[in-house]
């Protein structure tokens, strides 16, 4: 026989509806800079209840969201880019969906309803010298979505785990871009990047703010092994980094792959090896003595994947492809996770 726990019972009803428009301008000062402007208005209204609590969310808001880009080539080689945008990132159906899913008896993975959009402004330098690239970077985003946040239910002792919104996130980042031929028959692609983030938030209406520099790096190295034969090895490393209030530890692993081409006519044959190494898992958790919580988790999202892959175009390969247009419902569909 089933029994009902009112506790992790709920029927919830959101009704949302977004209203926008947007325009852009585009203005060539001279003969190597560029000028483009947007403005998005956007006017939001949101409502949720549930069959418990009655009205959870009630939210109505316009906003305006600007943008800037200018662009100045200053000789063949050497160009730079400067970006100013104002952005939302809205949490995502899954996120906000009051689902509970069990870890053990006393430990859950729960959505939470009450989640607010996030607003960032950022601003972004980009130089661009041949095929390298710089690109440095300040955010500063209110109301930042942060997941696999831990909150302790007083009434249950139980822990949940759900995205939470932070006070703020205020983030720099430098990435370098560094391409490489070693040899005619070896190229490599080589991605650097620090982060340094400010993060605070709240746990018990008490502040807490912490700060940490994060390093992280990828390479990929293409070879070509005979004419119809090539290889592909690539690997990533990530420091430390918070995920909310929450610290994990460094993440790396190795992906290879593999790839033999029969010609136009009979198509291309792949193997590859993904999480090579089965490295890829996330270690750490909250430490925060002042309010009597310390957690150690680890999550463990994907395995060593082992995939083969034939494919083959069929038909007249001179027609053309169907234009790439985004509709309406695309961001709809990208709050899915």
């Amino acid at each position: 026989m089933w029994v009902s726990d009112p506790t992790l019972t709920n029927r919830s009803v959101l009704d949302e509806t977004i209203y926008a428009g947007y325009g852009s301008i585009e203005y060539g000062i001279d003969d190597k800079t560029s000028f483009k402007a947007g403005l998005r208005y956007e006017h939001t209204d949101s409502k949720l209840d549930t069959d418990t609590q009655g009205t959870v969310v009630d939210r109505n808001y316009r906003i305006w969201f600007p943008s800037v880009f200018i662009n100045r080539q200053i000789n063949d080689t050497l160009s730079v880019n400067l970006a100013y945008s104002k952005r939302i990132t809205r949490p995502t159906f899954n996120d906000l969906a009051p689902f509970v899913i069990f870890f053990d008896p006393n430990t859950f993975l729960s959505g939470n309803a009450s989640l607010q959009p996030a607003i960032s402004n950022a601003f972004k330098v980009d130089v661009n010298y041949k095929s390298y690239f710089l690109s440095l970077q300040y955010t500063n985003e209110d109301a930042s979505i942060a997941n696999f946040q831990k909150r302790i239910d007083e009434a249950t002792g139980r822990l949940i785990f759900e995205a939470a919104n932070l006070d703020y996130t205020r983030t720099f980042g430098a990435t370098l871009g560094l391409p490489i031929k070693l040899f005619d028959w070896w190229r490599t692609q080589n991605n650097f990047t620090f982060v340094r983030q400010k993060v605070r938030t709240f746990y018990n209406d008490e502040p807490i703010e912490l700060s940490l520099g994060n390093f992280s790096a990828n390479s990929t190295h293409s070879f070509k092994i005979s004419g119809n034969f090539s290889a592909e090895l690539s690997g990533f490393y990530n420091g430390p980094s918070f995920f909310g209030s929450a610290k994990y530890n460094e993440v790396y692993g190795l992906n290879i792959g593999f790839q033999q081409n029969f010609g136009e006519k009979w198509g291309t044959l792949k193997f590859s090896i993904n999480d090579l190494l089965d490295s890829v898992k996330f270690t750490g958790g909250t430490d925060l003595p002042e309010q009597n919580i310390k957690t150690n988790n680890t999550f463990d999202f994907s395995n060593r994947t082992f995939a083969v892959t034939y494919s083959r175009n069929f038909g007249n390969s001179k027609l053309k492809s169907s234009r790439n247009r985004e509709t309406g419902s695309e961001e709809e569909r990208r709050r899915v996770n």
